[in-house]
């Protein structure tokens, strides 16, 4: 499982933001589902960057029909509460 891989390898790493959090495998499992089938702990975290891949066998099973960006600043930490993201907050508000 490449998430508790990940979490392992963070633990010894002082810069990871995981460092010295231990997450095991039954967390990881149990973990919320985000969007099935993917759990909390598969996706990425809020921090300076992501990725994803999409893999399939025929090139068209998917059509990718957009792609998008969005900032309310341009760093993460400059914000008050990095739990939060205000301006998603306030625009769903409307």
């Amino acid at each position: 499982m490449v998430a508790y891989k990940n979490h392992q390898n963070a633990y010894f790493n002082p810069k990871a933001r995981f460092y010295k959090k231990n997450v095991s495998l039954e967390d990881i499992k149990n973990s919320p589902v985000v969007a099935s089938p993917l759990r909390l702990f598969d996706c990425s975290l809020s921090v300076n960057g992501a990725a994803a891949a999409i893999i399939t066998k025929d090139k068209t099973d998917i059509e990718i029909v957009g792609s998008s960006l969005f900032v309310d600043r341009l760093s993460t930490f400059e914000s008050e509460d990095m739990t939060a993201f205000l301006k998603f907050m306030s625009l769903s508000s409307r």
